[in-house]
């Protein structure tokens, strides 16, 4: 059968956080946000140094990402 799929247009953007920088890839299809992605090393590399939790670490980056883009 036929699929077809969409591709879309992605950036990297660096954010400011209660941690220090972090960096997001963000997916926009016709121009609208679709999707955001905290870059996984940036927050491994902040709950190192922070001695907090990864996850914690990427659910607070996505908030503020979703935030940040939620105008766009």
């Amino acid at each position: 059968y036929e699929v077809s799929r969409d591709i879309l247009d992605r950036n990297v953007v660096g954010l400011k956080t209660p941690f220090g920088k972090a960096t997001v890839k963000v997916g926009r299809l016709n121009g609208e946000v679709v999707q955001l992605a905290p870059e996984y090393e940036d927050c491994r590399r902040i709950a190192k140094r922070s001695k907090l939790p990864l996850k914690s670490v990427f659910e607070t980056v996505l908030r503020i990402a979703r935030e940040r883009f939620s105008g766009d």
